[in-house]
């Protein structure tokens, strides 16, 4: 009866995730290999671009902070392949974290302060199909992370002109999970799991400050190498979807991501403030939607979504709190095998007080950032 149903992710918060600028952590992407899971040899790319408006002002100055966050884009990929009646392969490809966040010059608490990561993961899944429609999947995750941080303003005292560059580090993680279907009502129940990959970050790490002595002001300057370690977090995935009516799909998800164990500290910083560069907070998210098919050509869904668990205050380089989101999607049948969707996605995020440690020195407005999806799906 519901053979025909939208089925899943027609909805484009999926394809998103968070990012440090907006919410919990440095992820961006829920890292969801559910597609293994698709009938027959099937083949996508997406783009995604997504397009903040984060703002606030100085509690000292009353200066803006600008527009905090910097837009970015999302490209991905995947291709899954059946290998006999019941083994399937897949690939995905992602960019599963990053931050991209600038503060305006003439901030005087933190102006000129800058902080960029990026990373790339190739994710190889094999799925295998047990009686009474259970599968179980698992597989290997490359992963890639750099990024670079400078420390300007007020609110970073004599650590203000602190520079840190990570050059690039490739990790090895690993992931499992288990489905159960019943096709015939669209039903499709996964929980997957992904585990945490360190990473062994080159530093350089640079301080040119002046420090304040008995006999004045003296220049000093700071030049140090070493190896940060970070873990990028691990985290549970609960997708969902069933058929409701005739051409009617409800789809969600719960995800748990364990983003306080990811902590950044470098030797010299560290050791110089007491304290890492920067931490985050476990995230809840949660989704949920409805999908229609309207036409033999045209399926449309709406979605939800609510993130919680995001504490304040915040440091400079984690400025949102927690995030809500509504976003429509739309799969458009241009042949027997070629799809095309596309989802508009609008979020929205807690203002929240920003501060390096003691007295706020900014405050952040509601945050509010625009997703724009596109992709592409061939069967074969």
């Amino acid at each position: 009866m519901f053979k025909n149903c939208v089925v899943a992710g027609l909805g484009s918060v999926g394809l998103l995730g968070s990012s440090v600028a907006m919410a919990g952590g440095l992820q961006r992407t829920t890292q969801s290999v559910s597609a293994i899971l698709t009938p027959g040899n099937y083949a996508e790319i997406s783009y995604t671009r997504v397009v903040p408006d984060i703002t606030g002002t100085g509690t000292l100055s009353g200066v803006g902070t600008g527009d905090a966050a910097e837009n970015f884009n999302l490209p991905a990929g995947l291709l899954k392949v059946d290998l006999t009646d019941r083994l399937a392969a897949g690939l995905f490809v992602d960019q599963p974290f990053g931050i991209d966040l600038e503060y305006a010059d003439d901030m005087p608490e933190f102006g000129g302060t800058d902080s960029t990561a990026d990373s790339i993961a190739f994710t190889g899944v094999l799925a295998y199909t047990l009686p009474y429609e259970f599968t179980l999947f698992g597989g290997v995750r490359q992963q890639r992370v750099g990024g670079n941080v400078t420390l300007q303003g007020l609110g970073y005292g004599p650590l203000s002109g602190y520079n840190v560059d990570f050059r690039n580090d490739w990790g090895t993680g690993w992931l499992a999970g288990v489905a159960y279907e019943r096709p015939e009502i669209a039903l499709r129940v996964a929980l997957t799991y992904n585990s945490r990959i360190t990473h062994k970050l080159p530093s350089r790490e640079r301080l040119d400050t002046v420090v304040a002595t008995p006999v004045g002001a003296v220049p000093v300057s700071l030049d140090q190498s070493s190896v940060t370690s970070i873990d990028t977090p691990e985290s549970w995935l609960l997708e969902a979807r069933t058929g409701i009516a005739p051409n009617t799909v409800a789809f969600g998800s719960v995800r748990y991501v364990e983003h306080e164990k990811s902590l950044l500290e470098p030797e010299l910083f560290t050791n110089l403030a007491g304290r890492g560069l920067v931490d985050f907070d476990d995230t809840i998210t949660y989704e949920l939607g409805v999908g229609y098919r309207f036409t033999s050509f045209f399926s449309g869904s709406v979605s939800g979504l609510i993130e919680d668990g995001n504490s304040a205050p915040y440091t400079p380089l984690r400025v949102a709190g927690d995030r809500q989101a509504v976003a429509l999607g739309g799969l458009f049948q241009l042949t027997e095998r070629v799809t095309f969707g596309t989802g508009l996605s609008y979020f929205w995020l807690n203002g929240s007080p920003v501060s390096t440690s003691g007295d706020p020195l900014a405050e952040f407005d509601d945050g509010r950032f625009w997703a724009f999806t596109g992709k592409i799906g061939v069967a074969f």
